[in-house]
């Protein structure tokens, strides 16, 4: 009684009453041949022993006939006769024993281990088809035969056929077929709202300053992660007048963007050239995950209260603003041959590179005064941070060429 392995198809369960397969000493490397089987034809064929269950029941595999199978057997067709009689296996044997003369000088002897032409046709999987799978089968669950068979895919009337003499005819139709590589599909459809539900994910950003001392609170937070839920919304979400979003303190959400300004005081020194400083990774970025820039300022944050990482620039979640807020030059000096007068030569030069953050500053004869702020100068520094990416691009420069005549000075 066969019994059909229901994971995989090609295997099933042979039970026999009567035979003892347990005393049966390397039962493996025995092969079974089922024939006569009128319930289901795909069930006649040559089966591979795979595993002893118990006294009266194996798990036997069928064999197929590939074309990988059929093109070992013609390398053992050393004649080309399409038949493996016994001078075939002479000329193979002598072969390997090395029988004189050798290598063979003669047919078959000297065709053995030389390359032989094979045509293998490759044809379109026939899915459901009337000589092996029908749809309406009855037996189509029970019959192992989910591969293809050749004593199944039409060819059962041939079985005996002497190809030698009585040779095969084919014919080939070519059909219109459809590649997966070719086929695109696309849709449009009204989506509709969803919900995610994620078992982890949940991120707790607390306003809380690496290093400081924080208050012991109660009830205390659960440390383990609740997960969190997404909702999808397909198109406009509309709020009634009076309406705000709002978290779950109370607070309204606030939208994601922030704005940041530094103020730098110009020291009273004559700058030797250009001095070039990082403003992204010295004022902004949290540059080594302690919740500070390179120089010790705290790191910046999004209005999600994350801090802003060293990739923000390249995700285009950073913008810069760098503008003179105030100019204080210095009247009487000593230049450099130590000639004492007014100074008539005041320089201040300042650039931005927006793509790396690297500001220039060329300063000359500027002056500190001890009392009034308004008396110094001073460069403003503004950060916009918006984690969602800016849509514009960071700077459009207009040379001096162009600007003369949109000013309508050339």
């Amino acid at each position: 009684m066969l019994t059909t392995n229901p994971i995989n198809g090609i295997q099933t369960n042979l039970h026999s009453a009567s035979a003892s397969f347990a005393t049966i000493v390397g039962i493996a490397n025995y092969i079974i041949v089922l024939s006569n089987s009128n319930a289901s034809l795909g069930n006649n064929g040559t089966f591979t022993i795979f595993s002893l269950v118990d006294t009266h029941d194996i798990t036997v595999q069928k064999q197929y006939y590939t074309s990988d199978v059929l093109l070992q057997v013609f390398r053992a067709n050393v004649s080309g006769n399409m038949v493996v009689n016994t001078g075939d296996i002479t000329a193979i044997t002598n072969y390997i024993e090395l029988v004189e003369p050798f290598p063979a000088t003669s047919a078959p002897g000297n065709l053995v281990g030389t390359p032989f032409n094979a045509i293998r046709l490759t044809l379109e999987e026939y899915v459901d088809r009337h000589d092996d799978y029908p749809s309406t089968g009855t037996n189509r669950s029970t019959t192992i035969h989910p591969l293809p068979d050749i004593y199944l895919d039409g060819y059962i009337s041939y079985e005996g056929q002497d190809l030698e003499f009585v040779p095969l005819a084919f014919s080939c139709q070519q059909q219109l077929v459809w590649y997966e590589t070719s086929v695109v599909s696309n849709s449009n459809p009204r989506m509709v709202e969803t919900a995610f539900n994620y078992q982890t994910g949940y991120i707790d950003y607390t306003d809380i300053v690496p290093g400081a001392v924080v208050s012991e609170t109660f009830p205390l937070a659960p440390s383990f992660d609740p997960g969190r839920n997404d909702i999808f919304i397909p198109n406009n979400l509309i709020i009634g007048v009076g309406g705000q979003i709002i978290k779950s303190d109370g607070y309204v959400y606030p939208i994601d963007f922030e704005i940041a300004n530094f103020l730098i005081e110009i020291p009273s020194i004559n700058f030797n050239g250009e001095q070039t400083v990082n403003i992204f990774n010295d004022l902004v970025a949290n540059y080594s995950n302690t919740g500070h820039t390179r120089i010790g300022y705290e790191a910046l944050r999004f209005s999600d209260n994350s801090f802003v990482g060293m990739s923000a620039l390249s995700a285009n979640q950073v913008r810069f603003g760098v503008a003179v807020q105030s100019l204080s030059p210095q009247l009487n000096g000593q230049d450099p041959q130590g000639i004492v007068g007014i100074i008539v030569d005041n320089r201040i030069g300042v650039s931005l590179d927006f793509a790396s953050g690297l500001l220039k500053l060329n300063m000359n004869n500027t002056y500190v005064d001890p009392v009034l702020q308004t008396l110094n100068t001073k460069i403003q520094i503004t950060i916009y941070l918006k984690q969602a990416g800016f849509n514009n691009p960071d700077v459009v420069f207009m040379p001096a060429s162009t600007s003369l005549n949109w000013l309508g000075l050339g």
